[in-house]
């Protein structure tokens, strides 16, 4: 997937009003992801993306490994962007959909591994869970 296809498809799944918006959702919710992965983690899924999105996911190795709740992911996106959280959790999971689609099975699979259990209702396809409840 090229870098155009990919911001613009966060825009349209997301409903962000602009490119740059999205980008920058796209570029927060990497570097957190970034955080959570344990070193090693980002290499594969970096590969797999356009050089400009998967440098987001290249953070000093001593912010990676992080734990925090995924509440306090969703704060912390909200923080950066100026958003509420109404908008800011179905534009992480445009992110997530797309990032999904953008790399393969193994590398999500990879990358799964090394996140808290919680975080795996973010790229769980389908709609959100009405309840915020993971799907199993």
């Amino acid at each position: 997937m090229k870098f155009n296809q990919f911001v613009t498809l966060v825009e349209r799944l997301g409903e962000i009003p602009t490119n740059e918006q999205a980008l920058k959702i796209i570029r927060t919710t990497l570097e957190l992801l970034a955080e959570l992965l344990p070193a090693g983690h980002c290499d594969a899924v970096r590969a797999e993306l356009p050089p400009e999105i998967g440098n987001f996911l290249s953070i000093s190795a001593v912010r990676m490994g992080q734990t925090f709740s995924l509440g306090e992911f969703f704060e912390r996106i909200c923080e950066e962007s100026g958003e509420t959280m109404q908008n800011v959790v179905p534009q992480v999971r445009a992110v997530s959909e797309v990032l999904r689609e953008s790399v393969s099975e193994k590398v999500l699979m990879e990358m799964y591994a090394g996140l808290p259990d919680e975080y795996r209702q973010l790229f769980d396809a389908g709609p959100e869970p009405s309840d915020g409840k993971s799907q199993s």
